[in-house]
């Protein structure tokens, strides 16, 4: 699992890596400030070494906001659900939209760690990880190709 900077973190690691001997089961992406069309560059290869990438997407993110503003691109925390780009493509991606989940109590001031704070969120990656689809597939909604909603 990866939050925020850390992705860039992990992106050296794998960069400086043989392709043919990483093989990453699940990756989760949470709070992204990386490049929203990543996947189109330097990802490309870590999505091909990957057999499950879960993005959670929070449109409010307000610290992604700022990175925005500061690098000049969208961010793929606060902007993957966007529907074009290689992203969209990509089968072994799941994109989930927790903006509005219902299982934040309270708006926070950055909405930037809201895996820690939101049940839904929360009780979505433990499900994620222990491949408990059913009761996944009950909170989720699907929308069109590999985005979702949190329920």
């Amino acid at each position: 699992m990866c939050h925020s900077m850390g992705h860039r973190i992990f992106q050296g690691v794998v960069d400086h890596a043989a392709i043919d001997v990483v093989n990453i089961d699940l990756l989760i992406l949470v709070g992204s400030d990386l490049p929203v069309y990543i996947f189109e560059e330097s990802f490309q290869a870590i999505a091909d070494m990957t057999e499950r990438i879960v993005l959670y997407v929070h449109e409010n993110d307000r610290l992604l906001k700022v990175s925005h503003k500061k690098h000049g691109k969208e961010r793929l925390g606060k902007d993957g659900l966007l529907e074009s780009g290689k992203i969209n493509e990509l089968k072994n991606l799941q994109r989930i939209d927790v903006t509005h989940s219902k299982g934040q109590a309270w708006i926070r001031l950055s909405n930037h760690i809201y895996f820690k704070r939101d049940a839904h969120v929360l009780q979505d990656i433990n499900w994620v990880i222990n491949e408990n689809n059913i009761q996944r597939n009950e909170r989720l909604t699907k929308l069109e190709g590999n985005r979702f909603v949190l329920n």
